[in-house]
């Protein structure tokens, strides 16, 4: 239905921006102050919107992870700009765009 289609279409943003268009060396997600704020890092900060200071990813991404988050992300959107169903997500076939491939 036509709802679908506005998922899709959100959920397409969502990947391009976090794969394309985020810059991931300047910015922090931080949903406390609309979205994003400076950071100086190499990998992906989130911030914790109820204690300040805290970075939820830092635990988990190393640069490593990072490479491979921002891969998929960019794998993703190509998915879904090509009309992939929601099964090919789900799948663990084609890996154009993971961080094995984008070693810089």
């Amino acid at each position: 239905g036509q709802t679908d289609v506005h998922i899709a279409d959100l959920l397409l943003g969502f990947f391009k921006f976090y794969g394309q268009k985020f810059d991931w060396h300047k910015d922090a997600v931080d949903v406390a102050r609309n979205g994003k704020h400076n950071s100086v890092s190499a990998v992906l900060r989130i911030s914790d919107p109820v204690e300040a200071g805290v970075d939820l990813a830092g635990p988990y991404l190393n640069i490593r992870r990072n490479l491979r988050f921002r891969g998929e992300m960019r794998r993703a959107a190509r998915m879904l700009q090509r009309g992939a169903a929601w099964e090919v997500f789900k799948r663990r076939g084609e890996r154009s765009g993971c961080y094995e491939e984008e070693q810089l």
